[in-house]
């Protein structure tokens, strides 16, 4: 039995000062026990209460540790007393003081909740009593308190779990029973209060989801870890809804499992959307995977991280080349600057953007492009990046340039005809007039030799005029004609000057498919090409270079056939190759009219072709190359 010093130690660990409320109507039954109490060592204070009403308002006024009771209040009953205890401070402890070891009412009152009972004339068990009860009320208070806190924490895990509507449940191993709450019995369309065991669970599940489960779950068992999965539950209904569970294993202290406890949410709107996302995204990788335009997303600062199939095909480089700014190498370097700031510009604004830019291909071809960007935003309404699209308008600006040419040929028409209709027939006069006095005998020699002369420009004006009619009057019949054919029939025509110069002609054909085209118009400009390089070559002896190929040289993969002609002349400087198709430019002077290149240029362009010339200024070891492309179905 511990000393009475060491109960008053621990006594005052738990209370500084004893508080006692004594229910007595006499001082002399009070105080011995308040002598018990301090010979003990406990310090106290008290209060005294001798009626009901007393009672009441002492409970009400203060916290009391312990309530020690008479039993000769003649107002105040002890039974009275205790059910009054009861009702207001239930965790008082209450201790009876009787004048009999065997008070009639005692026994009664320690059923009715009463902690204790002692003799009047024997007070020396009260330190110990007192001490015991205030142990076993602080014991009672702090379980209360945590099966109040119990209570709170299990409350708000049903809140939130009700706001996030999660359903708790848990499993008993030894009862084989799974208790649900509300939320969890109304997920799988049972009746509240059903009984679910192991196997009516089982049943619920969907077949294709049963044996993973049963996986994780021995597996969270076997490892005593927390278990978390996702499955199908089928309702009694037919319907069909996504659980994610998590589930935390609890095992006793030998390791078996007691229990299994944890949360569940239906998480079918969640499949739902991921579902439906999914065929979004499947429908646009189609899409962009088939879009006759190209498809780019980018950041603001013009970083690419996406790219369909066709823009890959516009630039001629892969996804992982083009991502970042690795579609900038691709650009027309004049094009760089104006198209990344213009872009950027827009991006910071919020706008949208449209621009027409050139691509400069490995081959060395320019292609047009015409690109539109739109920003995307964030929830915030903040830019958050861009997205696109490229479109090669290569054929719609050539389509273009085609339209002002031939607005220009128009215009040149209309000149022609005013040539031919309002200058030819002067001319034709004048030319006839000259020709009466050139021959009159009254006009001197001197006179003659001035109109000879005149005669000369006159039929070189109209030599002018006939060339740009002849241009202006395009034959409107195309016919599918051998590029072969063209060139020997159009060198057929210059065999007497081949022979007289000494040049030698080299043939480098190869098999080439015939082509739909304007005949006649193809073979003037051979003709003109043939004649410029024999005049190069007057004088000496001299190589003419014929070529014919088959060449792909456009973005778009387009078949070409390549004709050239070659000279071993001198050459041109790059002033005079700068200007050569220009019209009314000659190097001939009086012989040359200025028109035989640039009508040749014109052609090719209404062809869809284009003509390009290398020449090398040199007293030897020069000469001129002229090659020009159709396309193979040109005019189909």
């Amino acid at each position: 039995m511990p000393s009475s010093r060491s109960a008053v130690a621990q006594v005052s660990m738990s209370c500084a000062v004893l508080r006692v409320l004594f229910l007595d109507d006499r001082e002399t039954d009070i105080l011995p026990i308040r002598h018990a109490l301090e010979s003990a060592g406990l310090p106290h204070t008290y209060r005294v209460a001798s009626t009901g009403t007393q009672l009441r308002r002492a409970l009400a006024s203060s916290d009391w540790d312990i309530v020690i009771c008479g039993d000769s209040v003649q107002e105040l009953p002890a039974l009275v007393s205790l059910q009054i205890v009861r009702e207001l401070a239930p965790a008082i402890p209450f201790l009876l003081i009787c004048e009999s070891p065997r008070h009639e009412h005692a026994d009664t009152l320690v059923k009715a909740g009463a902690q204790d009972y002692l003799q009047k004339d024997d007070l020396t068990r009260l330190p110990f009593v007192v001490l015991r009860e205030l142990r076993t009320a602080t014991e009672r208070r702090t379980r209360m308190q945590t099966e109040f806190a119990l209570r709170r924490s299990e409350e708000r895990i049903r809140l939130a779990a009700g706001a996030a509507s999660l359903g708790i449940w848990s499993y008993n191993v030894a009862t084989n029973v799974i208790d649900w709450d509300a939320q969890c019995y109304a997920v799988a369309g049972i009746p509240a209060g059903t009984i679910i065991t192991p196997e009516l669970f089982e049943s619920l599940i969907h077949p294709d989801d049963r044996a993973r489960r049963r996986e994780v779950l021995t597996e969270a068992i076997r490892q005593g870890s927390e278990a978390k999965m996702e499955y199908r539950l089928v309702r009694p209904d037919g319907g069909v809804r996504w659980i994610l569970s998590h589930g935390r294993v609890y095992l006793d202290g030998d390791g078996t499992v007691r229990e299994i406890v944890g949360v569940a949410s239906d998480i079918t709107d969640r499949k739902v959307a991921e579902q439906a996302l999914r065929a979004s995204e499947a429908r646009f990788r189609g899409l962009s995977a088939s879009s006759p335009v190209g498809i780019f997303q980018a950041d603001l600062q013009a970083n690419v991280s996406y790219t369909n199939p066709r823009l890959q095909e516009i630039w001629h480089m892969n996804e992982p080349e083009i991502l970042g700014r690795g579609w900038t190498a691709r650009i027309h370097p004049d094009d760089v600057s104006h198209l990344i700031e213009g872009w950027s510009d827009a991006s910071s604004r919020g706008s949208s953007f449209e621009i027409e830019y050139r691509l400069l291909l490995p081959d060395g071809e320019t292609r047009w492009i015409f690109g539109r960007s739109t920003v995307f935003f964030n929830e915030a309404g903040l830019p958050m990046g861009t997205i696109g699209t490229v479109d090669d308008v290569t054929n719609r600006r050539r389509a273009e340039e085609s339209l002002r040419r031939s607005e220009k040929l128009a215009a040149v028409g209309k000149l022609a005809s005013m040539i031919a209709h309002e200058i030819n027939n002067p001319l034709e006069a004048v030319t006839n007039f000259i020709y009466l006095a050139e021959t009159s005998s009254e006009v001197n020699k001197e006179t003659q030799s001035y109109l000879r002369d005149a005669q000369h420009e006159l039929q070189r004006v109209s030599q002018i005029a006939t060339q740009t009619l002849q241009f202006h009057r395009q034959s409107n019949r195309q016919t599918r004609t051998a590029p072969s054919q063209l060139l020997e029939s159009a060198l057929a025509l210059f065999a007497r000057r081949l022979s007289e110069q000494q040049v030698t002609v080299e043939r480098d054909f190869a098999d080439v498919p015939a082509i739909l085209i304007h005949a006649s118009d193809i073979r003037q400009v051979l003709v003109n090409l043939l004649s410029n390089a024999l005049d190069a070559m007057a004088g000496t002896p001299g190589k003419l270079r014929l070529q014919l190929r088959r060449v792909s040289t456009s973005a778009d993969g387009t078949d070409r056939i390549r004709i050239t002609v070659a000279d071993t002349g001198p050459g041109m400087e790059s002033a005079v190759k700068a200007r050569i198709f220009d019209a009314f430019f000659t190097t001939k002077g009086e012989k040359g009219s200025g028109l035989g290149l640039w009508v040749s240029g014109e052609i090719i362009a209404r062809h869809g072709g284009r003509i390009q010339i290398r020449s090398r200024k040199a007293e030897s070891g020069g000469g001129t190359v002229i090659s020009f492309t159709l396309p193979v179905n040109s005019f189909e």
